[in-house]
Protein backbone atom coordinates (compact mmCIF):
# COMPACT_ATOMS: atom_id res chain seq x y z
CA UNK A 1 0.00 0.00 0.00
CA UNK A 2 1.57 3.28 -1.14
CA UNK A 3 1.12 6.16 1.27
CA UNK A 4 1.60 9.89 0.82
CA UNK A 5 4.22 11.74 2.79
CA UNK A 6 5.19 15.41 2.90
CA UNK A 7 8.64 16.25 4.20
CA UNK A 8 8.68 17.45 7.80
CA UNK A 9 5.11 16.54 8.62
CA UNK A 10 4.17 15.04 11.98
CA UNK A 11 2.74 11.56 12.35
CA UNK A 12 -0.64 13.14 13.06
CA UNK A 13 -0.51 14.96 9.74
CA UNK A 14 0.74 11.81 8.01
CA UNK A 15 -2.14 9.80 9.48
CA UNK A 16 -4.79 12.32 8.43
CA UNK A 17 -3.37 12.52 4.91
CA UNK A 18 -3.62 8.72 4.66
CA UNK A 19 -6.84 8.30 6.63
CA UNK A 20 -8.66 6.22 4.01
CA UNK A 21 -5.82 3.67 3.56
CA UNK A 22 -5.55 3.37 7.35
CA UNK A 23 -9.29 2.78 7.63
CA UNK A 24 -9.26 0.19 4.87
CA UNK A 25 -6.29 -1.69 6.31
CA UNK A 26 -7.92 -1.76 9.75
CA UNK A 27 -11.21 -3.15 8.44
CA UNK A 28 -9.51 -5.63 6.10
CA UNK A 29 -7.55 -6.97 9.05
CA UNK A 30 -10.80 -7.65 10.88
CA UNK A 31 -12.52 -9.42 8.03
CA UNK A 32 -9.65 -11.50 6.67
CA UNK A 33 -7.75 -12.87 9.66
CA UNK A 34 -10.44 -14.06 12.06
CA UNK A 35 -13.37 -16.15 10.90
CA UNK A 36 -15.35 -15.36 14.04
CA UNK A 37 -15.45 -11.74 13.01
CA UNK A 38 -17.08 -12.63 9.70
CA UNK A 39 -19.85 -14.40 11.62
CA UNK A 40 -20.47 -11.41 13.83
CA UNK A 41 -20.23 -8.56 11.35
CA UNK A 42 -22.90 -8.96 8.71
CA UNK A 43 -23.51 -5.37 7.65
CA UNK A 44 -21.40 -2.45 6.59
CA UNK A 45 -22.86 -0.40 9.45
CA UNK A 46 -21.36 -2.87 11.93
CA UNK A 47 -17.93 -2.30 10.44
CA UNK A 48 -18.45 1.44 10.72
CA UNK A 49 -19.30 1.24 14.41
CA UNK A 50 -15.93 -0.36 15.13
CA UNK A 51 -14.16 2.11 12.91
CA UNK A 52 -15.78 5.15 14.54
CA UNK A 53 -14.80 3.94 18.02
CA UNK A 54 -11.18 3.31 17.14
CA UNK A 55 -10.70 6.31 14.89
CA UNK A 56 -11.54 8.38 17.96
CA UNK A 57 -8.87 6.48 19.91
CA UNK A 58 -6.44 7.15 17.08
CA UNK A 59 -7.04 10.89 17.33
CA UNK A 60 -6.45 10.74 21.07
CA UNK A 61 -3.21 8.81 20.53
CA UNK A 62 -2.00 11.38 18.03
CA UNK A 63 -2.81 14.17 20.49
CA UNK A 64 -1.10 12.22 23.29
CA UNK A 65 -4.28 12.28 25.40
CA UNK A 66 -3.43 8.97 26.98
CA UNK A 67 -5.64 9.33 30.07
CA UNK A 68 -8.73 9.83 27.90
CA UNK A 69 -7.82 6.72 25.92
CA UNK A 70 -7.59 4.66 29.10
CA UNK A 71 -10.87 6.00 30.51
CA UNK A 72 -12.63 5.24 27.25
CA UNK A 73 -11.81 1.57 27.65
CA UNK A 74 -14.28 1.17 30.51
CA UNK A 75 -17.19 2.69 28.63
CA UNK A 76 -16.56 0.73 25.46
CA UNK A 77 -16.04 -2.53 27.32
CA UNK A 78 -19.40 -2.23 29.09
CA UNK A 79 -21.10 -1.25 25.84
CA UNK A 80 -19.65 -4.28 24.05
CA UNK A 81 -20.85 -6.59 26.83
CA UNK A 82 -24.28 -4.95 26.76
CA UNK A 83 -24.50 -5.61 23.02
CA UNK A 84 -23.36 -9.23 23.45
CA UNK A 85 -20.26 -8.79 21.31
CA UNK A 86 -18.19 -12.02 21.63
CA UNK A 87 -14.91 -11.67 23.51
CA UNK A 88 -13.03 -13.21 20.58
CA UNK A 89 -14.39 -10.47 18.36
CA UNK A 90 -13.25 -7.83 20.82
CA UNK A 91 -9.72 -9.23 20.85
CA UNK A 92 -9.78 -9.33 17.07
CA UNK A 93 -10.64 -5.65 16.92
CA UNK A 94 -8.07 -4.62 19.52
CA UNK A 95 -5.24 -6.56 17.92
CA UNK A 96 -6.11 -5.36 14.44
CA UNK A 97 -6.07 -1.77 15.66
CA UNK A 98 -2.64 -2.17 17.29
CA UNK A 99 -1.21 -3.91 14.22
CA UNK A 100 -2.52 -1.28 11.83
CA UNK A 101 -1.26 1.56 14.01
CA UNK A 102 2.29 0.24 14.15
CA UNK A 103 2.31 -0.60 10.43
CA UNK A 104 1.65 3.07 9.77
CA UNK A 105 4.25 4.15 12.31
CA UNK A 106 6.79 1.95 10.54
CA UNK A 107 6.01 3.51 7.17
CA UNK A 108 6.13 6.99 8.69
CA UNK A 109 9.56 6.29 10.20
CA UNK A 110 10.88 5.28 6.79
CA UNK A 111 10.43 8.93 5.74
CA UNK A 112 10.76 10.94 8.95
CA UNK A 113 14.13 11.57 10.55
CA UNK A 114 13.68 10.09 14.02
CA UNK A 115 16.39 8.77 16.29
CA UNK A 116 16.22 5.31 17.80
CA UNK A 117 15.73 6.90 21.23
CA UNK A 118 12.76 8.94 19.96
CA UNK A 119 11.11 5.89 18.43
CA UNK A 120 11.65 3.82 21.58
CA UNK A 121 10.17 6.54 23.80
CA UNK A 122 7.20 6.81 21.45
CA UNK A 123 6.73 3.04 21.52
CA UNK A 124 6.73 2.94 25.33
CA UNK A 125 4.13 5.70 25.66
CA UNK A 126 1.80 4.31 23.03
CA UNK A 127 2.01 0.64 23.98
CA UNK A 128 1.48 1.44 27.65
CA UNK A 129 -1.66 3.37 26.73
CA UNK A 130 -2.93 0.65 24.42
CA UNK A 131 -2.20 -2.10 26.93
CA UNK A 132 -4.08 -0.21 29.63
CA UNK A 133 -6.93 0.56 27.23
CA UNK A 134 -7.26 -3.14 26.34
CA UNK A 135 -7.04 -4.21 29.99
CA UNK A 136 -9.73 -1.74 31.04
CA UNK A 137 -11.86 -2.73 28.05
CA UNK A 138 -11.77 -6.40 28.98
CA UNK A 139 -12.14 -5.71 32.70
CA UNK A 140 -15.26 -3.61 32.13
CA UNK A 141 -16.64 -6.27 29.78
CA UNK A 142 -16.17 -9.03 32.39
CA UNK A 143 -17.54 -6.86 35.22
CA UNK A 144 -20.68 -6.06 33.23
CA UNK A 145 -21.28 -9.72 32.42
CA UNK A 146 -20.81 -10.66 36.08
CA UNK A 147 -23.32 -7.98 37.15
CA UNK A 148 -25.87 -9.29 34.64
CA UNK A 149 -25.32 -12.89 35.78
CA UNK A 150 -25.70 -11.91 39.43
CA UNK A 151 -28.92 -10.03 38.66
CA UNK A 152 -30.26 -12.99 36.71
CA UNK A 153 -29.29 -15.37 39.52
CA UNK A 154 -31.06 -13.15 42.04
CA UNK A 155 -34.20 -13.15 39.88
CA UNK A 156 -34.06 -16.94 39.54
CA UNK A 157 -33.65 -17.30 43.28
CA UNK A 158 -36.61 -15.03 43.96
CA UNK A 159 -38.76 -16.92 41.47
CA UNK A 160 -37.75 -20.21 43.05
CA UNK A 161 -39.20 -19.09 46.41
CA UNK A 162 -42.34 -17.18 45.39
CA UNK A 163 -44.51 -15.56 48.04
CA UNK A 164 -48.00 -15.16 46.57
CA UNK A 165 -50.34 -12.74 48.38
CA UNK A 166 -53.94 -13.90 48.85
CA UNK A 167 -55.20 -10.77 50.59
CA UNK A 168 -53.73 -7.89 52.61
CA UNK A 169 -52.42 -10.12 55.42
CA UNK A 170 -52.30 -13.64 54.05
CA UNK A 171 -49.99 -15.34 51.53
CA UNK A 172 -48.94 -18.74 50.25
CA UNK A 173 -45.43 -19.94 49.41
CA UNK A 174 -45.50 -23.06 47.20
CA UNK A 175 -42.11 -24.75 47.10
CA UNK A 176 -41.25 -26.92 44.11
CA UNK A 177 -38.21 -29.09 43.44
CA UNK A 178 -35.22 -30.13 45.47
CA UNK A 179 -34.28 -27.91 48.39
CA UNK A 180 -30.61 -27.88 49.35
CA UNK A 181 -29.01 -25.89 52.15
CA UNK A 182 -28.32 -22.88 49.87
CA UNK A 183 -31.90 -22.72 48.65
CA UNK A 184 -33.25 -23.24 52.18
CA UNK A 185 -31.33 -20.14 53.24
CA UNK A 186 -32.84 -18.18 50.34
CA UNK A 187 -36.32 -19.40 51.29
CA UNK A 188 -35.82 -18.14 54.81
CA UNK A 189 -34.45 -14.75 53.79
CA UNK A 190 -37.09 -14.15 51.12
CA UNK A 191 -40.03 -15.22 53.25
CA UNK A 192 -39.03 -13.30 56.39
CA UNK A 193 -38.44 -10.18 54.29
CA UNK A 194 -41.88 -10.46 52.66
CA UNK A 195 -43.63 -11.12 55.98
CA UNK A 196 -42.02 -8.04 57.49
CA UNK A 197 -42.49 -5.71 54.51
CA UNK A 198 -46.09 -6.69 53.71
CA UNK A 199 -47.23 -7.24 57.29
CA UNK A 200 -48.31 -10.82 56.58
CA UNK A 201 -49.99 -12.45 59.58
CA UNK A 202 -50.74 -15.88 58.06
CA UNK A 203 -48.52 -17.81 55.65
CA UNK A 204 -49.26 -21.18 54.04
CA UNK A 205 -46.10 -23.10 53.15
CA UNK A 206 -46.91 -25.84 50.65
CA UNK A 207 -44.40 -28.70 50.36
CA UNK A 208 -46.35 -30.91 47.94
CA UNK A 209 -43.85 -30.14 45.16
CA UNK A 210 -40.81 -31.02 47.26
CA UNK A 211 -39.77 -34.69 46.82
CA UNK A 212 -37.25 -34.90 49.66
CA UNK A 213 -35.27 -32.87 52.17
CA UNK A 214 -32.23 -34.00 54.12
CA UNK A 215 -31.80 -33.55 57.85
CA UNK A 216 -29.81 -30.31 57.49
CA UNK A 217 -32.43 -28.70 55.25
CA UNK A 218 -35.24 -29.89 57.54
CA UNK A 219 -33.50 -28.13 60.39
CA UNK A 220 -33.36 -24.90 58.34
CA UNK A 221 -37.02 -25.06 57.38
CA UNK A 222 -38.27 -25.69 60.86
CA UNK A 223 -36.01 -23.00 62.24
CA UNK A 224 -37.89 -20.78 59.79
CA UNK A 225 -41.16 -21.66 61.51
CA UNK A 226 -39.78 -20.37 64.81
CA UNK A 227 -38.60 -17.15 63.14
CA UNK A 228 -42.08 -16.63 61.67
CA UNK A 229 -43.62 -17.09 65.11
CA UNK A 230 -41.31 -14.42 66.53
CA UNK A 231 -42.51 -12.05 63.79
CA UNK A 232 -46.10 -12.68 64.82
CA UNK A 233 -46.94 -14.64 61.68
CA UNK A 234 -49.05 -17.80 62.03
CA UNK A 235 -48.11 -20.71 59.79
CA UNK A 236 -49.92 -23.50 58.00
CA UNK A 237 -47.93 -26.36 56.48
CA UNK A 238 -49.50 -28.35 53.66
CA UNK A 239 -48.51 -31.18 51.32
CA UNK A 240 -45.98 -32.98 53.52
CA UNK A 241 -44.89 -36.12 51.67
CA UNK A 242 -44.28 -39.42 53.47
CA UNK A 243 -40.54 -39.14 52.89
CA UNK A 244 -40.42 -35.71 54.50
CA UNK A 245 -42.64 -36.89 57.34
CA UNK A 246 -40.14 -39.69 58.01
CA UNK A 247 -37.29 -37.18 58.17
CA UNK A 248 -39.24 -35.07 60.65
CA UNK A 249 -39.87 -38.09 62.87
CA UNK A 250 -36.22 -39.17 62.70
CA UNK A 251 -35.11 -35.71 63.80
CA UNK A 252 -37.60 -35.69 66.62
CA UNK A 253 -39.03 -32.37 65.46
CA UNK A 254 -42.35 -31.41 66.95
CA UNK A 255 -44.51 -28.63 65.56
CA UNK A 256 -45.59 -25.89 67.90
CA UNK A 257 -49.27 -26.02 68.81
CA UNK A 258 -50.07 -22.88 66.82
CA UNK A 259 -48.73 -24.39 63.56
CA UNK A 260 -51.45 -26.02 61.50
CA UNK A 261 -50.76 -28.98 59.26
CA UNK A 262 -53.01 -29.76 56.29
CA UNK A 263 -52.74 -32.67 53.91
CA UNK A 264 -53.16 -30.56 50.76
CA UNK A 265 -52.92 -26.94 49.74
CA UNK A 266 -56.61 -27.06 48.81
CA UNK A 267 -57.53 -27.95 52.40
CA UNK A 268 -55.40 -25.14 53.74
CA UNK A 269 -56.91 -22.59 51.39
CA UNK A 270 -60.48 -23.72 52.00
CA UNK A 271 -60.18 -22.81 55.67
CA UNK A 272 -58.29 -19.54 55.48
CA UNK A 273 -58.95 -17.99 52.09
CA UNK A 274 -62.26 -16.29 51.49
CA UNK A 275 -62.61 -15.66 47.79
Amino acid sequence: MKLQYVSGQTFKEFYRMNLEPFKQQFLDGLAEQFSIFKKFVTTNSSYMQFWEAFSHSMELLNDEKYEEIIEGGFERGRLAAHNDVPMETIMTVLLSFRRTYWDFVEQYCQHAELSVAEVMAWEKRVNYSLDTLFRNYVSAYVDYQREVQEAQQKTIEELSVPVIPLDDHMAVMPLVGTIDTYRAKNVQENLLRNVSEHKITRIIIDLSGVPMVDTSVAGHLFGLLEALRLLGCETTISGIRPEIASTIVELGIEFAQDIEVKRTLKQALSKYYVG
